[in-house]
């Protein structure tokens, strides 16, 4: 009976703790730490794609978007996904056909791989540098400034000014 005892005090907390070692994230090189609400953490920006073949192939896992938010020349996401043990990535594809309205439209679609089988709900940021948007838009309609409404494919729209 003692034994019992002795094992359920030291094999539960054990298999415990080893679960949460299992699913943390401590890939180096991530922007957001699941759970981490610290708004000061440094994003490193990706930039955007510009293919039309890209943009047509881009396949993506499951997300939510929570949220997001155009700073300067920089798309915020946040997104939500079940993962939380191995690394995960999202990129921003654009066709790049505008379409002609006022102001133009461009459609856009994130790609996001999370190939980890945990399930842990998992909130990540990820930024898009907008910059080669705004030099594209500007070599294509030869101006120094604009205004882009962003369809991103199953999500909303924004306004870009630049």
């Amino acid at each position: 009976r003692m034994d019992k005892k002795i094992i359920y005090l030291v094999l539960v907390p054990l298999i415990g703790l080893i679960g949460l070692i299992s699913c943390s994230d401590n890939s180096p090189g991530e922007q957001f730490i699941p759970g981490d609400d610290n708004t000061n953490a440094k994003l490193t920006c990706d930039g955007i794609i510009i293919s039309e073949s890209q943009y047509n192939s881009a396949e993506t896992n499951e997300f939510i978007v929570n949220n997001s938010d155009i700073e300067g020349d920089s798309l915020m996401i946040e997104l939500q996904y079940g993962g939380g043990c191995g690394p995960v990535s999202a990129e921003l594809y654009t066709d790049g056909l505008f379409m002609e309205s006022n102001p133009v439209q461009l459609n856009l679609i994130l790609a996001f791989t999370d190939d980890d089988p945990c399930e842990m709900i998992v909130k990540k940021k990820f930024c898009f540098d907008l910059s080669n948007l705004a030099t594209y838009y500007n070599d294509s309609y030869q101006t120094t400034g604009g205004t882009i409404v962003l369809i991103i494919k199953d999500y909303n729209q924004l306004t870009y000014n630049f």
